[in-house]
């Protein structure tokens, strides 16, 4: 296996002797979401299978997930699979928004399967966001990969 860990802005091959132990891949991106609680709840309780967005990637992503106020945290990290951009291709799947998104009626134009869920050890609150990784709440999404100190650490709370 190779391993590698994020060095200002750049992906270094770590060696056997290295003591590295927060890593990334370079085939994942990963990203900050924000979600409302409730329908982080809803994912949790595996309700949720699909989250919906108005444009998003098209790669591999994992997205640690911000739950807005009143908790106001990093809670969890999601992998998805691959985005769903025609209804079409979403007919036979379950989960809430899956028949509004078939049928034209939910906002979003991107369906992301949720693969599997993580759970962090402990919440990372916003004023340790703003504080510790001078990072803030993404109103959609932002790439962590511009900010390797916040990324390593969430990766490390997996």
């Amino acid at each position: 296996m190779i391993r590698f860990r994020l060095e200002e802005h750049q992906m270094v091959q770590l060696t056997l002797f290295d003591e590295e132990t927060e890593l990334i891949t370079e085939e994942t991106e990963y990203i900050l979401i924000s979600l409302k609680p409730q329908f982080y709840q809803l994912i949790m309780a595996g309700k949720k299978r699909h989250e919906f967005r108005k444009r998003f990637p098209n790669k591999k992503i994992s997205a640690f997930i911000y739950v807005t106020q009143p908790i106001g945290a990093v809670k969890a990290l999601l992998e998805f699979d691959k985005p769903i951009r025609e209804p079409k291709d979403l007919v036979g799947h379950e989960g809430i928004g899956v028949q509004e998104f078939i049928n034209g009626q939910k906002p979003g134009r991107v369906a992301l399967p949720i693969k599997k869920i993580h759970p962090l050890k402990k919440a990372v609150d916003l004023s340790t966001l703003k504080n510790e990784f001078n990072a803030f709440a993404p109103q959609s999404y932002i790439y962590l990969h511009n900010n390797p100190k916040l990324l390593n650490y969430l990766l490390s709370l997996i």
